[in-house]
């Protein structure tokens, strides 16, 4: 775990500055119903109240989020927005300093919709709604749990050819460890 950054001492601070204020953020986090949009939103929470006013936890239907997907804190607001219809995404974005996008595609078509066409998409919203920062995550397929899925199977054989016994997806993997 991570220590929380620290403020400087007194004494390593320059004479007549005072320590940055930290207003409280606004986080959306899209795809917030997945493995990595859930510890998104678990890490966020972890954060204090002084730092983070709400967490939206944008999903495609909030109808189908277990009970259990995210911690129980008043902060976090599940709300309905798919990146496929980026229109839906609005209300969530509105307003939020900082933006995850952690959503993902599993069919090869939902790979161009969400994976391509909805990162430009929701760039341009936050954009249009004024967010400072846009993070995107990427993890769909490295896990070596994927390792014989077809996508994943066809993007290791273009790096590193197809009798390699560890392809771009295991590099991947083993660099995020």
């Amino acid at each position: 775990k991570t220590p929380p950054a620290q403020e400087p001492s007194p004494s390593r601070r320059a004479p007549g500055i005072d320590p940055p204020h930290r207003p409280m953020a606004v986080y959306a986090v899209i795809g917030a119903r997945g493995g990595t949009g859930r510890e998104v939103v678990r890490r966020i929470v972890e954060r204090p109240a002084s730092e983070v006013a709400e967490i939206r936890a944008l999903v495609r239907s909030t109808a189908e989020v277990p009970e259990d997907a995210w911690p129980k804190d008043e902060r976090v607001k599940p709300m309905c927005g798919d990146v496929e219809k980026p229109e839906t995404l609005r209300e969530g974005l509105a307003g939020a300093q900082f933006v995850v996008y952690a959503a993902s595609g599993k069919s090869y078509q939902q790979c161009v919709n969400v994976d391509q066409d909805g990162v430009k998409a929701v760039a341009d919203l936050c954009k249009e709604c004024g967010a400072q920062r846009l993070l995107l995550v990427s993890s769909q397929l490295v896990h070596p749990a994927n390792k014989y899925n077809l996508v994943r199977g066809f993007i290791n054989t273009i790096v590193t050819g197809p009798f390699s016994r560890k392809g771009i997806m295991d590099f991947k993997f083993i660099n995020t460890i």
